[in-house]
Order: C-alpha cells, then sequence, then structure tokens
C-alpha cells in the first residue's frame, strides 16, 4: 500500500497541551497576518483584470465576465474586487464552486506520539507555508514510499519516519480521524484589513497582463467562430480552442493581439487609480465601440 505524507512535519521537541494551546494561539495570529497578504494578491489580481479588461473592451464586457447584476460601475474597483473574490469564497464554503484560490483555510493536524510530536499541515496558498516553515520550532518530517529516498537523508532515518506515520496513521490513514485538528484560519479577512499601497505591490507586470488579456480576446473570439455540434460543446470546444491558440496561425494571431494592445492598456495601476470608479476606466473608443454593436444588432 502506497504511503503519502507530502506535508509531514515534526516539532522539534514534544509540547505540553499548555505549550501547544499557546502555540496555536500565537500561530493564529501570525497566520491571519499572511491570509490579509494572500488576499491583497489576489484583489490586485481581479483589480487588474477589471481595469484591463474594462479600459479594452468596454462596459459590458466586464460585466458579462464578472456578472451583470455584481458589478457595480459606480464603485471604486479595489471594492468590486474584493466582493467578488468574497463571492466566491462563500460559494467554495458553501459547495458551489471549485475556485481554489477562493480557499482561505489553513488548519493544522497534531499527532501526539510517545516523545515526540508529529503534525500535518493544511492549506492552498504557498505564502501559509512559506510562514509556516520558517517556524523555528517546527522540521520536515514527509514522506512517502512512492518515490527514491531524498539524498540528505539516510536510510535508517527514511524508514524511521515510515515506521512513526504508521503508528500515527493507522489502517486507512484518514488524518483528521488519527490526530486532532487545530483551525488557524478558516475565513476571508474582511476589507478593511486590506492596504491599499500593498495591494498596488501585487498588480502583475505589464508584459503578463498584456498576454492575459490577447489570450482572453482571441479564446472568445475562436469559441465563437467554432462550429461544434452540440454534443460535442463544453471540454471538447475548450480543447480545440487551446489547440488553435498552440497552432502557428494562432500564435502569429497572438503576438499581433499583444502588439495591438501594448498601446492601449494602462502601463501603470496606481493607489489612485484602484480608488477610482469602475466606470472612469472605460476608453471612450470602447464604449463607442460598445454603442455600434448594440446599434447594428
Amino acid at each position: 500500500m502506497s504511503t503519502v505524507i507530502t506535508d509531514g512535519y515534526i516539532f522539534k521537541r514534544k509540547l505540553s497541551l499548555d505549550e501547544l494551546q499557546a502555540f496555536s494561539m500565537e500561530l493564529r495570529t501570525k497566520m491571519q497576518e499572511v491570509a490579509v497578504e494572500i488576499c491583497e494578491r489576489l484583489v490586485a489580481e481581479r483589480i487588474t483584470d477589471m481595469i484591463d479588461t474594462v479600459t479594452l473592451q468596454g462596459e459590458q464586457a466586464v460585466k458579462d465576465k464578472y456578472g451583470e447584476k455584481q458589478v457595480d460601475m459606480d464603485c471604486a474597483v479595489v471594492s468590486e474586487a474584493y466582493c467578488d473574490l468574497h463571492r466566491e469564497h462563500r460559494k467554495f464554503k458553501a459547495g458551489e464552486t471549485f475556485d481554489l484560490d477562493a480557499n482561505f483555510d489553513c488548519r493544522m493536524v497534531v499527532y501526539p506520539m510517545k516523545r515526540k510530536l508529529l503534525a500535518v499541515f493544511l492549506c492552498q496558498h504557498q505564502e501559509y507555508r512559506k510562514a509556516w516553515e520558517a517556524l523555528e520550532l517546527i522540521s520536515d518530517y514527509h514522506y512517502q514510499n512512492q518515490t527514491n529516498r531524498p539524498e540528505t537523508i539516510t536510510k535508517r532515518q527514511w524508514e524511521k519516519r515510515k515506521q512513526d506515520w504508521d503508528v500515527a496513521l493507522p489502517g486507512l490513514g484518514h488524518l483528521s480521524l488519527n490526530g486532532m485538528v487545530i483551525d488557524i484560519v478558516n475565513h476571508i479577512p474582511v476589507i478593511q484589513q486590506l492596504h491599499k499601497e500593498k495591494i498596488v505591490e501585487h498588480i502583475p507586470p505589464l508584459k503578463k497582463r498584456v498576454i492575459e488579456q490577447a489570450n482572453q480576446i482571441l479564446m472568445e473570439k475562436k469559441w465563437k467562430e467554432l462550429k461544434i455540434e452540440k454534443n460535442e460543446e463544453g471540454f471538447e470546444k475548450f480543447m480545440a480552442v487551446q489547440s488553435w491558440l498552440r497552432s502557428p496561425e494562432g500564435k502569429e494571431k497572438l503576438l499581433g493581439e499583444q502588439k495591438r494592445l501594448l498601446s492601449l492598456i494602462n502601463p501603470l495601476i496606481s493607489t489612485e487609480d484602484v480608488m477610482k470608479p469602475l466606470k472612469q476606466h472605460v476608453a471612450s473608443d470602447t464604449n463607442d465601440n460598445s454603442q455600434k454593436t448594440k446599434t447594428t444588432v
């Protein structure tokens, strides 16, 4: 039977219950700060996409993407971006979406043993794990029998890890049924905890933004052009679009679209920009084009 404990750790000394309680409280304080940093990054990504979409494609495009009834063009972009992330977080909690970005949960499962204390650390975002692994009291203690033993670990040490995890996770090895689950973070931070200066620091570089928008525009255009049998729509159509983008023709079109967008996109999104209403980022020519399209239809 395969054993895979990629998120396994060991405390460098065994803690008493009082010490574990104190450690957990300190950890919650630290990880709440990390959760704010994660939220600022995710809000920045949404701000960027909202501003770039509404600038390049107009008001209706951003409403189509984020919801006609959800987007308020008179609200600050930062508020709209946070609200969208918060909605996705609520859906994730309700089991209505698999958007892992919206998963702010962070927990540890501890396994007290005779002379040591093992733990598994569970999270979606790498910022949590980086902060966890930086703790002086924690050391890596992963184990898996599906790959070769790491060169930095002796055969005896590797075998000892196997024995310890077999004791900590007997039978089917269900993490939460064999240990003590300690929730660290279980909800998205409130918007008042975010700092707009920090948000702006997470705005993606211009080249990445241009590539992302060019991909989105060409994918939507090709999606509308493709004629596929009704019973083949969905995943098959998506794969057909992806295949076209990787083709010589698709790559050429993509480069051309990137060059076109580079002169239209706002090269630097500032703290003032994120506080402006979304409607102030609509380019006049995109609005004109949108109106012409509606009139033609």
